[in-house]
């Protein structure tokens, strides 16, 4: 059995975002068609006579309560528990042989209210053509009030759709030249049907010259799963959801935030993390082995002090994230010490302690971490 919800959703100003619900319970073959199977996992309390869902909440880990307790920096804790979500919900999808353009998936009905929520309370920080974006929003809410009703909230569906909402949280002055590149005209993103024709089929430049289009992600999975987020995944969550299974998170921002050594607006944002979703390819070959350090490395990365988890994550991380063609398992004998270094002056200071913020601590910590993280892959290695 699934639930078949209709959600109605009223916005204020002043008050929070709520939900109210008809429900109509369906008994369901188990071997439904791609249109009619669901994931369900809704939960509904009755309140005077009224069907009130509260919106979702990722469930609560006790890892981000113990990294904290361990002295571990709260910029590498954020996010932790929203990445284990993210890599049972990818292995769900994974394991469930569904249909990208067909299968309506519950655990996205669950988030729509979220981005809906996020969206609002970032359009209205913003304060930016407010009346009209807030409009451009009630339509977007519409068209998965839509979609929930006739069950077709889909993975194709739910790309294209966080990939629109990312285009309106972009200040229009921001976004003029990107709508041109893509449908001709300023609209073209506005409606559902004809944005989906439109990201779908067209390639978008990205600064580093390279393309991409959403087809092309939608074309990897199951090999890929990417999953729009709009929370904030540290390093460590990053980590955690780096593996050869190959869920990538997409990052949803509401304002400007400085990334890999730069500024990004949402947009940008959202096309960095989608270049980043190809990087598993380069694995493919070592993709055992590389699974095996990956599970080892989660295991036994606690055993550590503070000072030297922090260190281990940090170059784990840019082992997995800054390299096109080295994987973990050559990382400490291809890359050099010396590019590594430049990388982070460069890019990734921010990931380094505040005490070791000047050039000399800079190579000292980056040379320090990397014989921790050669002493880490040393005893994985002990153990083949």
């Amino acid at each position: 059995m699934f639930y078949s919800i209709k959600v109605f959703y009223f916005f204020s100003r002043k008050t929070p975002l709520y939900l109210f619900l008809s429900i109509q319970v369906l008994a369901t073959p188990l071997l439904a068609t791609p249109c009619e199977r669901g994931f369900s996992n809704q939960t509904v309390t009755k309140k005077k006579g009224v069907k009130v869902v509260k919106l979702f909440k990722i469930p609560k880990t006790q890892e981000e309560k113990t990294l904290r307790a361990k002295g571990i920096r709260e910029d590498y804790i954020s996010g932790i528990d929203s990445a284990n979500y993210m890599l049972k919900l990818g292995k769900k999808l994974r394991e469930s042989n569904i249909d990208l353009a067909r299968t309506h998936i519950e655990d996205f009905v669950l988030l729509v209210p979220l981005h809906i929520e996020f969206a609002r309370q970032s359009l209205e920080a913003q304060n930016i053509e407010l009346s009209e974006r807030l409009n451009i929003l009630n339509n977007f809410r519409k068209e998965a009030e839509r979609r929930i009703k006739n069950q077709a909230v889909t993975y194709q569906w739910w790309l294209v759709w966080n990939f629109r909402l990312i285009i309106l949280l972009t200040p229009k002055t921001l976004r003029i030249p990107f709508m041109i590149h893509i449908g001709g005209n300023l609209d073209w993103w506005l409606n559902g049907e004809s944005a989906t024709k439109a990201v779908m089929s067209v390639n978008m430049k990205q600064n580093s010259g390279t393309t991409f289009n959403l087809q092309m992600l939608v074309n990897r999975f199951p090999e890929t799963i990417a999953l729009p987020t709009i929370n904030d995944l540290g390093i460590i969550a990053m980590n955690r959801v780096f593996s050869v299974d190959g869920v990538f998170p997409l990052g949803i921002i509401g304002t400007i935030k400085k990334a890999d050594g730069r500024e990004m607006n949402p947009k940008q944002f959202f096309h960095h993390d989608i270049s980043h979703s190809g990087l598993i390819k380069n694995f493919k070959k070592d993709a055992l082995l590389i699974k095996q350090f990956h599970d080892y490395f989660i295991q036994h990365v606690h055993s550590f002090s503070a000072k030297e988890q922090e260190q281990l994550e940090f170059i784990y991380f840019m082992a997995i994230h800054e390299n096109d063609t080295i994987n973990p398992l050559n990382f400490t004998q291809k890359v050099s010490l010396k590019s590594l270094i430049r990388k982070v002056k460069a890019r990734h200071e921010s990931l380094l302690p505040t005490e070791y913020i000047e050039p000399n601590l800079i190579s000292q910590y980056v040379e320090d971490s990397m014989q921790v993280f050669a002493r880490l892959f040393q005893q994985w290695q002990n153990r083949l």
